[in-house]
């Protein structure tokens, strides 16, 4: 979650983790990352299923700041993955 932690420093992310669905510590996730006027909100939901290569991938720091920009100008849901 540090990356988002990062996001949320510098795009003003609103951060709502379901803490309940952290019962698989290692585990990847998913980060719905949806845009308001006022902010991102993010929601953290529990995939198990997704590879590793997928969430290297997707984890890289630029990536995420890239997919927070495109959310915050087209107003779309991005969705990002994470690794608990």
């Amino acid at each position: 979650m540090l990356v988002a932690y990062v996001l949320n420093f510098q795009y003003r992310v609103w951060i709502f983790p379901l803490t309940a669905l952290h019962f698989l510590a290692h585990s990847p996730a998913l980060v719905l990352l949806s845009y308001s006027r006022v902010g991102v909100v993010v929601s953290v939901l529990v995939s198990p299923w997704l590879d590793s290569s997928n969430v290297v991938l997707a984890s890289s720091p630029v990536i995420m700041i890239m997919l927070a920009v495109v959310a915050g100008m087209t107003s779309v849901v991005v969705i990002v993955l994470v690794v608990c």
